[in-house]
C-alpha cells in the first residue's frame, strides 16, 4: 500500500500572501481628489466603501483560489493599516479573521518593502493590492502568482494613470521600492521598470488597470459596472 503520509509530503503548496494597503478612511485624509464631486465625507465613505469590499473580495479568493496550474495553493489575506487604531480598523477584518499589520514610517516604497519582507519569512509569494483597484479580479492574481510559480521575481498589475495597482514578489527587490521613484505619481511604473532594467530584471506586467482617484476615474468606473451606481447603499 503506497505511504499516504510520504505521497502528501512530496506535494507542493505554493503559500502566498495578499496584502492589502489602506489608509483608514478618514474624512479629509483619504481620496481628496474626489471631494469635488462627492465632498469631504462622500469621499471618506466611498473610500470605507472600496476598502470594505476589497476585503469581502479577498476572503473569498482565499476560499475559492485553491489550486495553481493544477497544483495546490494557499492564499491568505492581511490588511496594513496607515492611521486610525486597532479598534477603528476592526470593522475590516472580516469578523476578526483577516490580520492587521501597520504601515511603518516613511515613503510609499519603504512601506511597501517592508510588507514584502515581513510576508516572504513565511509566504512564497506575496501580493500588494491597493482597494482602489476595482478591476482586479482572481483571475489576475492567479496570473502574477503564475508568473512567480515560473521563474519570475516580480510581476505587475499596471495602472492607467502611469502607477500600478499591484506588484507579486518571490523575493525582495530593494531597488523596486527605491526612495528616488516618485511615488504617487503617473511616472512610478516607468520609473519602476526602469530600476529593474537597470538590475538584468525584466518583469511580465498584466494589461492596465483603473484605479480610481479622480472623478472621471470614478464616472468611467462605474458605466463599466466595476462600482455599483448606488455604492453608498452598500456600507
Amino acid at each position: 500500500m503506497p505511504n499516504v503520509i510520504a505521497m502528501l509530503d512530496e506535494v507542493s503548496v505554493m503559500k502566498a500572501m495578499l496584502a492589502l494597503f489602506a489608509k483608514y478612511p478618514e474624512p479629509g485624509r483619504v481620496k481628496t481628489r474626489l471631494q469635488p464631486m462627492l465632498g469631504e465625507r462622500g469621499a471618506s465613505d466611498f473610500a470605507r466603501y472600496l476598502l470594505l469590499s476589497s476585503v469581502v473580495k479577498a476572503v473569498d479568493w482565499c476560499l475559492h483560489l485553491t489550486h495553481l496550474n493544477g497544483e495546490p495553493l494557499q492564499l491568505d489575506v492581511a490588511v496594513w493599516t496607515d492611521g486610525g487604531n486597532r479598534d477603528l480598523w476592526q470593522p475590516y477584518t472580516h469578523g476578526g479573521e483577516v490580520p492587521l499589520f501597520q504601515q511603518p514610517q516613511g515613503h510609499l516604497g519603504a512601506r511597501m518593502l517592508h510588507a514584502v519582507e515581513t510576508h516572504l519569512h513565511t509566504h512564497d509569494a506575496v501580493v500588494l493590492l491597493g482597494p482602489d483597484a476595482v478591476g482586479f479580479q482572481g483571475q489576475h492574481l492567479l496570473a502574477l502568482l503564475h508568473h512567480l510559480n515560473q521563474g519570475q521575481p516580480m510581476a505587475f498589475a499596471p495602472a492607467m494613470d502611469g502607477g500600478y495597482v499591484a506588484v507579486a514578489c518571490s523575493t525582495v527587490i530593494p531597488v523596486a521600492f527605491d526612495v528616488t521613484i516618485e511615488w504617487g505619481t503617473a511616472n512610478v511604473m516607468e520609473q519602476t521598470l526602469r530600476h529593474l532594467a537597470q538590475q538584468g530584471i525584466e518583469p511580465p506586467c498584466l494589461p492596465r488597470q483603473l484605479d480610481i482617484d479622480e472623478p472621471d476615474d470614478l464616472r468611467h468606473a462605474m458605466s463599466l459596472g466595476l462600482v455599483p451606481t448606488q455604492w453608498h447603499e452598500l456600507l
